[in-house]
């Protein structure tokens, strides 16, 4: 696989966790890099050391280059540690994420087009899904008045090669991300590949509204939450609805845990529901072929909103097209459709369904 680097220039906002968070959230693998810089002291109460112990596997810099100008002058020197140390370097804002499952999709990406620019999308609360088009000198949409009409133009979606001889850098002005981008483009006019997949979710508080967190199934006590929610939701599946016990589950979770996700969808401590995603097609996990997702409420947090949360994320984790079934009695299939499935056919009580990428929620205006 591909090892990532990653840059992080900070103020210290209390946003940085939920930045970090998301990170550890994409399956990190030996090789991968994230470096944090803060650019000045630590905001609020939160020093260093503190930050080290939450999150040990990132590298912590203390200001070495030149306060101001947005971090723009920590990303550059990151670069620069970067460089040559892992396949493929990207940045993040301390208070923006990452999508579900963006990292598997590029290092998939960098497999296919090695020492290739890869672009990326972004999802903004303000501008809705960027880009839609390619073409970086296409006017802009009728009848939109803000700059970004349908160009590329988010900083977060600049994947280069670690190993380019010559890399984009950061102009120092706030708009430096935009020069930043014109760089990579022209440093690999010849060389850049899009990518469909929504990689960065910018200010995601203001974005969807969501209340929950994710958390990557990984650990065995995650594994057992996994079992308790599956059966609390066994009466709906299409599938297999007896109990599932905990030697059943491992033996399922030992068997197919390197080819599919398992999400946990977190209140706090609490777990609210799952998302399991499976390549319903050849390489549709780390491909870029439809997926199919198992979705589920516990009992305790049903008819509370939290469904409509956890379909929408299982459609932003798949970073593609989702194929699935549902029973045609199903009261909640007119919200399916609403939210954008699509009914392909029905058999047998069972009603077949498929969900395009990009999804609705993210293409409608806003």
């Amino acid at each position: 696989m591909r090892t990532i680097g990653l840059s992080i220039s900070t103020l210290g906002r209390p946003t940085l966790i939920d930045t970090l968070s998301s990170v550890y959230e994409q399956g990190l693998i030996d090789g991968d890099r994230v470096i944090v810089s803060f650019d000045g002291p630590p905001r609020f109460d939160i020093s260093i050391d503190q930050y080290k112990k939450l999150f040990p596997w990132a590298e912590f810099m203390e200001r070495t280059h030149e306060s101001g100008a947005w971090g723009h002058g920590q990303t550059n020197k990151n670069f620069e540690k970067l460089h040559n140390t892992v396949d493929v370097i990207t940045a993040q804002d301390d208070d923006d994420i990452f999508a579900p499952r963006s990292f598997d999709v590029m290092r998939e990406h960098a497999n296919k087009f090695p020492g290739y620019l890869l672009m990326s999308r972004a999802y903004n609360h303000a501008w809705g899904l960027l880009w839609r088009s390619q073409n970086w000198d296409e006017e802009l949409v009728e009848g939109d008045e803000r700059f970004v009409g349908n160009m590329a133009h988010d900083g977060h979606s600049v994947w280069f090669p670690g190993n380019a001889p010559i890399f984009p850098k950061l102009g120092l002005p706030y708009n430096g991300d935009q020069e930043y981008i014109q760089a990579a483009r022209l440093l690999f006019w010849d060389r850049t590949h899009w990518c469909p997949e929504v990689t960065s979710i910018t200010r995601p508080v203001l974005t969807f509204g969501w209340k929950l967190n994710y958390v990557l199934v990984r650990t065995s006590a995650q594994v057992e939450m996994l079992r308790v929610l599956r059966n609390e939701c066994r009466e709906g599946m299409t599938g297999f609805t007896g109990v599932v016990d905990k030697g059943m589950q491992k033996r399922w979770w030992d068997g197919n845990k390197h080819a599919m996700r398992a999400f946990l969808m977190m209140d706090g401590p609490s777990a609210v529901g799952f998302v399991v995603l499976r390549p319903f097609d050849e390489g549709g996990l780390f491909g870029h072929d439809r997926m199919t997702a198992t979705i589920g409420v516990g009992q305790r947090y049903r008819r509370k909103g939290y469904g409509r949360e956890i379909a929408q994320f299982a459609v932003l984790a798949a970073q593609g097209p989702l194929v699935g079934t549902a029973y045609s009695n199903n009261p909640v299939l007119p919200l399916d459709y609403e939210a954008g499935w699509e009914k392909t056919g029905e058999h047998d009580g069972l009603t077949e369904l498929e969900m395009k990428w990009p999804p609705k929620f993210l293409t409608a205006k806003r």
